[in-house]
């Protein structure tokens, strides 16, 4: 939650989403995409099971992803088996 707003982050649909109460449910009111960073070569790991995307914090300016990858290598770094913090710059609304 964030200035009253709620965001989420779906794991392997790679959208952040701010999110809308209504009477009715919730809606999406707003979505941007990551695929293209944890689908990328650089910061991928081996497998797609694990260094997914998992945790979420909104500030004003960024969103900040948490990866955890169970211990599972990178892709292109063999012996890299750090998690990682992805931080984007938040789109304007």
């Amino acid at each position: 939650m964030h200035q009253g707003s709620l965001f989420a982050e779906l794991r392997n649909a790679h959208p952040i989403v701010r999110l809308e109460r209504s009477p009715s449910g919730w809606s999406e009111a707003r979505a941007w995409a990551y695929r293209d960073v944890e689908t990328d070569a650089r910061y991928a790991y081996e497998t797609s099971k694990f260094g997914l995307a998992e945790g979420l914090a909104i500030d004003d300016e960024f969103s900040h992803l948490v990866v955890n990858n169970n211990g599972e290598q990178r892709l292109l770094g063999k012996h890299d088996v750090r998690p990682q913090l992805w931080v984007f710059q938040r789109p304007s609304e």
